[in-house]
């Protein structure tokens, strides 16, 4: 068992979801191990070449074309990043996901949080501001923990308990992977609502968003619904008194979360931090010694940084961790009591 199969025990022991289970099966398996001997070996034959051509220096003889040595080692890092692009997703299994649920009073939030758990997590009420600090509950969604956040209810307030509140609806935004803004879909847009949308337009580029129209189940105000297509995120018409919509809105936040769903038939994603860290130094290591390539560097040069990303990637699987890692590693395996 070499170190990331070591980590993928204490993946295994964390594990907040089915998905992320089965990914950290697959490094238990040794699927990443591979990839990574895979890569190394690709990286070790440029080096042997590269010491064949100084061997033979002297004879004017060159096994291969130092540029074509170049264009091959730039195919190796299209293989590192494609196993990065990959940690997106990997952070999302290993990590969950934070939702959080924005919207002004009396909108639906509590509502439809519990319709989402599928059971009452939220006190509900017609009295506006009955949410006056965040609630916290965790689900799943397609395999993904999901932690939401039903926050109080988003307007100016002269009471001080609720202006708390809001305060702290506003600081979970910078945590968020995703903002569900509701909106109640049957009435217009009021004072309130304005609010909301400032914040939407604020934080839209930083956090991923998703807008609901609450209260399908009654006549739609078509001109709400103009005013947030023109915000240009995805919309969704749900009930949370019903539950209608709740299957095309967990739909529309997976894709807004996965924009590219195919990862999740990849057979290795990257899921550790760690891992991202050094397949990041690998590359940058591979693209100076192309560049020493390309200014007519000698050999011996180029082989520094080629070496250099070979003991990266040998710290993904323990031959060349220094021993502070290891041991911050280990350190996070709870062993008996």
């Amino acid at each position: 068992m070499d170190l990331s199969q070591a980590e993928a025990v204490s993946e295994i022991i964390s594990a907040r979801s089915r998905q992320s289970v089965s990914q950290s099966l697959r490094h238990l398996e040794g699927r990443l191990s591979e990839k990574i001997h895979e890569i190394k070996t690709d990286i070790l034959n440029h080096l042997a070449l590269l010491e064949i051509n100084l061997d033979f220096s002297d004879e004017e003889i060159e096994v291969m074309p130092v540029a074509e040595m170049s264009a091959k080692m730039r195919q190796v890092i299209g293989q590192i990043e494609s196993l990065l692009n990959t940690y997106d997703y990997g952070r999302l299994l290993q990590e969950g996901v934070k939702l959080l649920i924005l919207g002004k009073p009396n909108v639906g939030k509590s509502s439809l949080l519990n319709q989402l758990l599928q059971r009452d997590r939220a006190i509900v009420s017609d009295i506006p501001g009955t949410t006056r600090d965040y609630i916290e509950a965790t689900m799943e969604l397609d395999g993904l923990a999901v932690q939401a956040v039903d926050t109080a209810g988003i307007r100016k307030t002269e009471d001080k308990i609720e202006a708390i509140g809001v305060q702290r609806a506003m600081e979970h935004i910078q945590t968020a992977d995703v903002a569900l803004c509701i909106f109640d879909g049957h009435a217009g847009l009021d004072a309130d609502d304005r609010v909301l949308l400032d914040i939407i337009r604020d934080h839209g580029e930083a956090v991923n968003i998703v807008l609901a129209l609450n209260k399908s189940d009654l006549p739609e105000n078509s001109q709400t619904r103009t005013t947030l297509e023109k915000l240009n995120f995805p919309l969704v018409q749900i009930s949370a008194k019903t539950g209608a919509g709740a299957a095309a809105l967990k739909h529309a936040l997976k894709q807004v979360l996965i924009s590219d769903t195919s990862m999740e038939s990849e057979e290795i994603v990257v899921t550790s931090a760690r891992h991202k860290n050094v397949l990041e130094r690998t590359i940058t290591a591979l693209q100076n010694a192309i560049e020493a390539i390309e200014m007519h560097a000698t050999e011996e040069i180029i082989s520094v940084d080629i070496r250099l990303a070979l003991d990266c990637l040998g710290e993904i699987t323990g031959e060349t961790t220094p021993d502070d890692v290891i041991n911050h590693i280990f350190a996070n395996f709870c062993i008996g009591k």
